[in-house]
């Protein structure tokens, strides 16, 4: 019986050993991240392209829409009919100046409507 507890006792120290290493490893595992976090947080903060603080960029398709509060589909069909703001063809890339879109916006102010006319149809008359 002093045999089988001693075995027991070896089989208990082996398994807590193994469970010590992988405690180990986790803990490195988890070390490993905190360092590359670290690093990640360091690293500056790209500039997306659809940027609207630097007038000098160019933003896509979508980042113009979105300039403009508009669907993309509205500037796909403004650029076929040649209706919209101006734009840069790049090879097959489309781009637009955010200047290039403060411009169209800028000549595309409704003026105010006329008053109803006095022919007592409108309600308030």
């Amino acid at each position: 019986m002093e045999e089988v507890i001693e075995k027991v006792k070896e089989v208990i120290q082996i398994k807590a050993g193994i469970a010590k290493q992988e405690n180990l490893l986790w803990q490195k595992a988890i070390e490993a991240l905190d360092v590359y976090l670290k690093y990640q947080q360091k690293l500056p903060k790209p500039k997306l392209a659809s940027s609207v603080n630097e007038p000098d960029r160019y933003v896509d398709t979508k980042g113009a829409a979105k300039y403009l509060g508009l669907s993309v589909g509205t500037m796909h069909g403004w650029r076929f009919y040649g209706t919209g703001p101006k734009y840069i063809k790049m090879g097959r890339s489309v781009r637009y100046r955010i200047e290039d879109l403060e411009d169209f916006a800028a000549k595309n102010v409704a003026k105010q409507s006329p008053p109803y006319p006095s022919s007592g149809h409108y309600k308030g008359q």
